[in-house]
């Protein structure tokens, strides 16, 4: 616990430091000016990425574990989202997968397709946003790191659809903590073993469910849907504060922003990925009230999030009663 709110601290001091060096002032001036309609137009935008998300995981829960309430589900979603934003590496998507009873193999594995399918698309449209720009200076190696790149993508998802390996490790623990009886201090020590391997079986259950061509078409085409939204959701932030971006520097920063995000030891990959996003732009020639638009990306990003959140918590908490 110390140790993330450490982080959190450091993304925040980085975030602060960012912010001074733009100009709080500049910042807040132009944020106070920002155009209202292409505000709520933005807000509606990172909307329509979250409704397509959770069609998304109901399609992806009804096909793995069986239909949940809707009520349910978007609860589940949005509590993963939160979470997300709040660690380093979004690893706080898995938290409750793992803290679930009977369906947490299931649920690991969804959460685990979701993030290959979010990751890919991510990396092959920033791919060809920054191909694009490079196009007349890329240097020779750039076309066979990108296809390596998409070999590696290829490799992961083949592996989870052909998941013997995770078959053998479940097996293997399973035969031992069988082996032990149950009783008697050998038993007791192999009795995990057991529960991990049902946690296994499930898994590659329903890793053969999602993996099939129909619910890989569906899902992707739905996750590229809520991608082209959160284009939407960033080029009209922008736009509200009076930045405008050509489609491939708009592609490539939406890029950038996550996967450094992805990969940066902060929560959220705050400090970090705003400074990889500023620098960025700041190098294509672009100019605007950055510190404007990362205040206003961050709020809405996290109010929207908490908010859903909450109010599905306290809702299916006053319905227990």
């Amino acid at each position: 616990m110390r140790g993330r709110s450490l982080l959190g601290l450091a993304g925040l001091l980085l975030f602060t430091v960012l912010l001074q060096r733009l100009g709080i002032r500049r910042s807040l001036e132009a944020l106070l000016a920002a155009d209202r309609p292409l505000l709520f137009l933005s807000i509606g935008g990172f909307f329509l990425s979250q409704a397509l998300r959770l069609a998304k995981w109901t399609y992806l829960l009804r096909r793995a574990e069986g239909a949940w309430a809707p009520l349910a589900t978007a609860h589940f979603y949005f509590h993963i989202k939160l979470l997300g934003t709040l660690t380093p590496g979004r690893l706080g998507e898995f938290l409750p997968a793992l803290a679930s009873g009977g369906g947490r193999g299931a649920l690991l594995s969804i959460t685990t397709y979701d993030r290959l399918l979010e990751s890919s698309t991510t990396l092959l449209f920033g791919l060809t946003a920054f191909a694009f720009l490079l196009r007349s200076s890329a240097p020779a190696a750039f076309l066979p790191v990108s296809l390596a790149l998409l070999a590696a993508i290829s490799l992961g998802a083949f592996l989870c659809w052909r998941n013997s390996w995770m078959t053998g490790i479940g097996e293997r623990i399973e035969r031992r903590a069988a082996g032990g009886g149950g009783h008697g201090p050998i038993g007791r020590l192999l009795a995990p073993g057991l529960r991990i391997a049902g946690g296994i079986r499930d898994m590659q259950e329903s890793f053969r469910a999602l993996f099939r061509g129909r619910v890989v078409a569906t899902s992707l085409a739905l996750t590229i849907a809520a991608v082209a939204a959160d284009l939407l959701f960033w080029w009209t932030t922008f736009l509200c504060l009076g930045i405008r971006l050509s489609p491939g520097r708009l592609v490539a920063s939406v890029a950038l922003f996550n996967v450094t995000g992805f990969f940066s030891p902060t929560p959220g990959g705050l400090g970090v990925s705003d400074a990889a996003f500023v620098v960025f732009l700041r190098s294509t020639g672009v100019e605007g009230p950055f510190g404007s638009f990362l205040i206003l990306l961050r709020l809405i990003v996290a109010v929207f999030t908490a908010i859903p959140a909450w109010l599905l918590s306290a809702l299916l908490r006053y319905r227990k009663r």
